[in-house]
């Protein structure tokens, strides 16, 4: 019998989702052992629930550092990053739904892929200030994952000719 695939899901997600709460259970439980010093009862709920942020924070501090000497180590340069007002680029995330919806959108469509100069008509508005600031390659980080942008031609029609899309007729 097989498993459905939400369980299967779920099975794998576990070890993330209990691991801070965890983590901060082990620490009070080691403090309070060694020290005998532990957290107050009101506090160890929000304590479990803020551990999940505090990770998260601390995984992408580690996360930049390793790519800031990734790149050093190779002497190559990082793109620079688009400024976010809000955490994990939801402001960003927000306004490219908005130009979505209103029928403006930075991504290409299979009617685009056909036509060469497709920058010219596409360049999204939200992007398009900061590439005239920060150049023409640009990092973005949307829901804290790093995403990198261009707008270079030769790099998109070196993009589109190595693309190998089936398209049926």
């Amino acid at each position: 019998m097989n498993l459905p695939p939400g369980v299967i899901y779920l099975i794998i997600r576990l070890p993330k989702l209990v691991l801070p709460p965890a983590l901060v259970y082990a620490l009070n439980r080691i403090c309070n052992f060694a020290f005998g010093v532990s957290l107050p009862a009101w506090s160890r709920v929000p304590t479990y629930i803020l551990s999940f942020p505090i990770l998260l924070t601390c995984s992408m501090i580690a996360t930049n550092y390793r790519d800031r000497r990734q790149a050093a180590l190779r002497g190559a340069v990082l793109a620079p990053m688009y400024p976010s007002r809000w955490p994990g680029g939801l402001d960003i995330l927000a306004a490219l739904v908005q130009n979505f919806k209103t029928g403006y959108s930075m991504g290409l469509s299979i009617k685009q892929l056909h036509f060469p100069f497709f920058m010219d008509t596409v360049a999204g508005d939200v992007m398009d200030d900061q590439c005239n600031t920060l150049g023409h390659t640009i990092n973005t980080r949307i829901l804290f994952e790093n995403r990198v942008c261009t707008s270079f031609k030769p790099f998109l029609y070196l993009y589109l000719l190595t693309l190998r899309i089936d398209l049926h007729r």
